[in-house]
């Protein structure tokens, strides 16, 4: 039976990424981890939620999977992929009404992602467009409503 707690070492070697880097997403909470004695333990679950995007962290995923690679990584990476496409519907939604209340500087840049994403999908030729598109329009949602929320 796995081990249902991992070591910051064991984490970073699953990931392969550094331990520093492990330790910096523990610290900014990025990761799920709970300290015993002295030592830090991370859920086997809170790696897997990672990998596959179900924490906040799309992005950070989607940085842990291209440095992993591999057909597991690209497959994984089109889930979380195609998750976050389904969520730009709901987080225009949400543009379009911050933009009718916010500030002139907040509605410019509500505009600007509304624009992009009007463009997304519009030709199967710009298949970089789509994706740059796609991530910029969501994350830059995600991050307006998350400061408009402050």
């Amino acid at each position: 039976m796995p081990k249902e707690l991992l070591s910051i070492e064991e984490t970073a070697e699953y990931l392969g990424v550094s331990v520093t880097t492990v330790r910096r997403m523990v610290r900014d909470g990025r990761i799920r981890a709970a300290r015993i004695g002295r030592q830090w333990r991370i859920p086997r679950q809170a790696v897997a939620e990672l990998v596959r995007g179900e924490s906040e962290g799309h992005m950070q995923a989607l940085e842990v999977l291209a440095a992993i690679g591999g057909p597991e990584a690209e497959h994984e990476a089109q889930v979380i992929y195609d998750r976050m496409r389904g969520e730009i519907p709901g987080l225009l939604d949400k543009l379009t009404a911050l933009a009718a209340k916010a500030d002139d500087a907040t509605r410019a840049q509500c505009e600007r992602l509304l624009d992009i994403a009007d463009r997304l999908g519009a030709t199967d030729e710009n298949i970089v467009f789509d994706l740059f598109g796609t991530l910029t329009v969501w994350e830059g949602a995600r991050r307006l409503l998350r400061e408009w929320k402050q």
